[in-house]
């Protein structure tokens, strides 16, 4: 072997090993680098003209096991949606408190039952009247403010979804740019394990919001799939996007196309994320928060329409001095009503000056009962400018009503005609009759097995649409949308979704009022009657009553048949309306199935305890879950870091060898040099 051989030996062998050196100071530098996986270097013999030439490094790879981290990041995928799950669960929650806090809606329930029930017992007692007002106010405002809250987080949750987008269309951008510095390393035979690990982290961060999947080319470069199949990254990086909402009510939704898509190069990706956080964040927008809101929606029906049927049977004592209905009617509406409806004028003792009892039959409009009204002596009555009926009395006399045998059937609901106007309603909301609703529906597709003839009556007329047995909710929407009568009103149906669900709705959009009856059981199948999607946010108690707590019924106009002018038509003590108000909230009452609560008989507070016995229970249930992937997620972590983690001791160990070995490599090219300068003296 010859000295310049030898020195070249020497050289490689410094060179080799101070690149050890630098890599192994890289590794111990980053032990606790989150992302950072374990390098090693790899030596080779050199080689020239089949004589050896010292050593070269001939690659630096990470050592990893790709199958792990794989396993890994599907497994961070699905902790990142049950994360939001149990996040927003816990939001939630704290709408509600315990089933004994004073904020749940059940104790709220309870607590108005109480008053009802008090107030039934001592119907004189003015102290009692406003204890109870104020206590059905401060309720209907806890609800106003729990829908407020369930939309705010629907809004939160949306903007939360905008960032995860762009996040994703960031990340994606890094992984094509990695991708190709890798290619061009590997091509060029140059380390790219950093380049790597930077391109896993970026991956790992597009896992944690949507579910991919992915499969890595000879050059080096990762082709990024959605689980869907869509090229997230070949070749160049997709753009993910989505624009939130401003403003948010149970109508805006996705399906509804209210709410923007999660678009992936413009194309609606929406409804094929499964998992990840925005799969979470999707399930809370558009399914589980709505999901709560439709259960408090049907809470909330009952309680107005029983509570105000009911309320509208009595009158307070000694009849009202003025009356504004609640309702926006049209004079040329036609309801179909049927049976005898009294009004009565009453002094300020109760006694009867003048009543007369309506045969509605004979009164085909609306405008037809108005003028009939009018024309008693002692009252005034017309629709004002807003189309509420307006009565009047003469002087200091009071009205009071009787809905006696009066009945007005709108879709699956009858009702009496002072209800029917609102002429007394306790509670109040924009209830109105160019607006019907079914219950909540599994299916929008699966036939209903029911055949017959809704026939809808308005000022435009009278037309049917017929349905058959084999008609599903989208089936009977087209079959309403055919009908030239009822598209020349502006009237259409569509099937909405409703959390988890769906609802038939109706409606005219301008205000004018139809009315709905069925030959069969249609509208009782599935509930179709006047249904206020926003109920939850809108009840209300009526603002006169507010201001004045004696206006709350208690007793009930006399419908004696032999009634008579100068006859005791309200007495002071008749406590009969408000004791059956008071006996309501113990009554089993009918509640539809909403999502995930079935259909149920129970008291208006069982009902309420039911919707917050069941959000404790989902938000337990995304607890326990998160619990145990997280477990999972850490248990993956840990595995892969004992094979891709930095160990400092080994590290250490070969530090001590490369140092001898360089130390080596540097006595050789000193030994080499002294023998270069001995055999130089010979010369000379």
């Amino acid at each position: 072997m010859s000295l310049n051989i030898a020195l070249m030996n020497a050289i490689s062998g410094l060179q080799t090993n101070s690149k050890a050196l630098d890599v192994t100071a890289q590794n111990v530098s980053n032990v606790n680098t989150v992302g950072y996986s374990y390098k090693t270097v790899h030596q080779q013999a050199v080689v020239i003209a089949g004589q050896g030439a010292g050593v070269e490094v001939a690659s630096v790879t990470r050592t990893v096991n790709e199958f792990m981290i794989l396993e890994l990041r599907n497994a961070v995928t699905d902790l990142g949606d049950v994360d939001v799950r149990n996040e927003y669960y816990a939001r939630m929650q704290n709408l509600f408190g315990t089933l004994s806090s004073d904020t749940s809606p059940a104790i709220g329930l309870a607590e108005l039952a109480t008053k009802f029930q008090a107030l039934a017992d001592t119907p004189e007692n003015i102290s009692l009247r406003t204890d109870l007002v104020e206590r059905a106010r401060l309720l209907t405002e806890q609800f106003a403010d729990m829908a407020e809250q369930i939309e705010d987080l629907r809004i939160e949750v949306d903007r939360a979804i905008e960032d995860a987008a762009a996040e994703i269309t960031t990340q994606l951008g890094l992984v094509h740019g990695l991708n190709i510095q890798i290619a061009r390393g590997i091509a060029l035979s140059q380390g790219v394990g950093e380049l790597q690990d930077q391109r896993d982290i970026a991956l790992n961060k597009v896992a944690d919001l949507i579910d991919i999947q992915q499969f890595t080319r000879t050059n080096g470069e990762i082709v990024v799939l959605s689980k869907g199949g869509r090229t997230l990254v070949d070749g160049a990086a997709a753009t993910v996007s989505h624009t939130s909402v401003s403003g948010i009510n149970p109508l805006v939704t996705h399906a509804g196309g209210a709410i923007d898509a999660i678009d992936l190069n413009g194309v609606d990706i929406t409804n094929e994320i499964t998992s990840g956080r925005i799969a979470g964040l999707v399930a809370m927008r558009d399914t589980l928060l709505p999901n709560l809101h439709s259960q408090m929606q049907e809470l909330l029906t009952v309680l107005h329409d029983e509570v105000n049927a009911l309320h509208n049977q009595g009158t307070a004592h000694p009849g009202l001095a003025s009356v504004t209905g609640t309702r926006t009617l049209n004079a040329a509406d036609p309801p179909g009503w049927t049976g005898d409806f009294r009004v009565a004028v009453t002094d300020t003792a109760g006694t009867i000056v003048e009543f007369q009892d309506f045969d509605l039959s004979t009164m085909p409009t609306v405008g037809d009962l108005v003028t009939a009204i009018n024309g008693m002596a002692n009252l005034s009555a017309s629709l004002n400018t807003a189309g509420k009926l307006v009565i009047t009395p003469s002087g200091a006399n009071r009205v009071a009503f009787n809905e006696m045998t009066s009945s007005v059937t709108l879709g699956n609901e009858t009702i009496g005609a002072s209800h029917f106007m609102g002429l007394n309603d306790f509670f109040t909301s924009s209830n109105e009759y160019n607006e019907y609703g079914s219950s909540y529906q599994t299916n929008q597709t699966a036939p209903l097995g029911l055949a017959g003839t809704l026939t809808f009556d308005g000022s435009f007329g009278t037309t049917a649409v017929n349905y058959i047995a084999g008609n599903s909710l989208d089936d009977i929407a087209t079959a309403i949308n055919a009908d030239a009568t009822l598209t020349a009103a502006g009237i259409t149906a569509s099937v909405v979704t409703d959390g988890s669900g769906y609802r038939l709705r109706i409606n005219e959009p301008t205000g004018t009022n139809f009315f709905i009856t069925d030959s069969a059981s249609l509208t009782s199948a599935i509930d179709l009657k006047v249904r206020n999607t926003q109920i939850v946010s809108q009840i209300s108690v009526r603002g006169d009553a507010v201001n004045d707590p004696s206006l709350v019924a208690r007793g009930t106009l006399s419908n004696s048949l032999t009634l008579a002018v100068g006859d005791v038509g309200l007495s002071t003590g008749d406590k009969s309306t408000v004791q059956s108000i008071a006996n309501l909230f113990n009554n089993k009452l009918d509640f539809n199935a909403t999502n995930l609560l079935a259909g149920s008989t129970s008291t208006l507070s069982q009902y309420a305890a039911e919707i917050v016995s069941l959000n404790a229970a989902q938000a337990n249930a995304a607890g326990n879950t998160l619990d145990a992937r997280q477990i999972l997620v850490d248990n993956l972590q840990a595995t892969t870091g004992e094979i891709s983690g930095v160990n400092l001791d080994e590290e250490l160990s070969r530090m001590i060898v490369l140092e001898n070995a360089y130390a080596a490599s540097a006595r050789v090219i000193t030994t080499t040099q002294n023998l270069f300068d001995i055999l130089s003296d010979m010369v000379r």
